[in-house]
């Protein structure tokens, strides 16, 4: 409010049309002279204030029947600020400057506290200072941000996933088992010693978690019976050597049974899929991929695409949720962001495939920026 503003004007309740225009001194002082005073008749009216905007709430600030300031609603820069309480102050003094009454309104919303109504128009949220004065804001916590890498080495130009061991889908919750091919993959080894497994179960809940302990060519059951899809497997601790010595199958039965779903190869301490399966309730929200292999000759790149699969798979059918990205034979990395992400809901399953542009070997590589909410 800039009180030397002459379109301001001080307009009491009672509705008898008096106003004061604030940029005539002898007016000025006149109010201030009321207010101080806690004039009866004018305390009992109350006084508001019209900014530029006639149509404005007109109870802006008010004096009650006790003399003291009043704020309920300010317009600053046309947002409304909502000011929770009256304010508590002594009476004002006989006579104040504009920067007297700048000093003491501060004061007295220093002291009482402050609040805003945000966009939703709904929700009040008060506004408060540190111990140095300064504004203390609250952050909003971030989203749950992930990334997901995985490579696979073609010698053909068929299409495959970019994982880099094979992967085998189930569809059905069951305890499984880990074994390694190693014996130094042991508790207490010289190789990994324990492996933590990703999952999520049947229906799309999750994920969840389980560390198991190694037992070298010894299979280890899982305790989790609700074992379905598996998001990866990391290799968490070691012995002296620093990675796995041997090739870590989660297999799809107790005791080393049923087929091989996954797998993490030697000396490598985690998976390398290229997949991610999103959680019921969420919603993935890609940002950005980027791409590249170890060619350096033209005509070895390759196209990467996304596709989405709901969850249960069944009869489902897995589309196609991203552009063409291609890589040329002579690039080393290419990126793609997409300012506006690509989402995808969840329960689903999210999986990275590749073209080769050439029936030489090379390893292409693949990663997948996202976060889900």
């Amino acid at each position: 409010m800039d009180i030397n503003n002459p379109q301001v004007e001080i307009v009491d309740k009672s509705g008898d049309g008096d106003v004061v225009q604030l940029s005539d001194g002898a007016n000025f002082t006149k109010l201030l002279s009321v207010l101080a005073a806690g004039d009866a008749a004018a305390a009992a009216k109350g006084f508001v204030v019209y900014g530029l905007d006639p149509s404005n709430n007109a109870k802006a600030i008010s004096i009650d029947g006790t003399g003291e300031l009043r704020t309920d609603l300010m317009r600053v820069g046309g947002t409304a600020i909502t000011l929770g309480q009256k304010a508590n102050a002594a009476s004002l003094p006989a006579s104040l400057s504009t920067d007297q009454m700048y000093a003491e309104l501060t004061s007295i919303l220093a002291k009482q506290g402050m609040g805003v109504l945000g966009n939703d128009a709904g929700t009040f949220r008060w506004l408060k200072v540190d111990a140095t004065g300064a504004l203390a804001v609250q952050t909003q916590p971030s989203p749950n941000v992930f990334f997901v890498v995985g490579e696979v080495t073609s010698s053909t130009t068929t299409t495959k996933t970019v994982e880099k061991t094979v992967y085998t889908e189930q569809t059905v919750d069951a305890q499984r088992s880990l074994v390694s091919t190693s014996a130094l993959d042991t508790g207490a080894g010289t190789g990994a010693r324990t492996v933590i497994i990703t999952f999520l179960d049947s229906t799309g809940a999750g994920p969840f978690t389980e560390t198991i302990t190694l037992a070298g060519t010894v299979a280890v059951n899982t305790v989790a019976t609700n074992i379905c899809f598996i998001e990866k497997m990391e290799v968490v601790t070691v012995g002296s050597t620093g990675l796995n010595q041997g090739i870590i199958n989660l297999k799809a039965a107790v005791a080393g049974g049923g087929v091989t779903i996954g797998s993490i190869a030697a000396l490598d301490l985690q998976t390398f899929w290229c997949h991610h399966y999103i959680p019921t309730g969420k919603t993935m929200k890609v940002t950005g991929i980027s791409v590249s292999h170890n060619g350096t000759t033209v005509g070895s790149g390759a196209a990467f695409w996304i596709k989405r699969k709901p969850i249960p798979l069944g009869n489902s059918t897995e589309i196609q949720i991203t552009d063409f990205v291609r890589l040329y034979g002579q690039s080393s990395t290419f990126s793609r962001l997409y300012n506006s992400p690509v989402k995808a809901t969840g329960p689903a399953r999210i999986l990275m495939y590749a073209t080769p542009e050439s029936a030489s070997t090379f390893i292409y590589r693949a990663a997948i920026d996202f976060y889900e909410e």
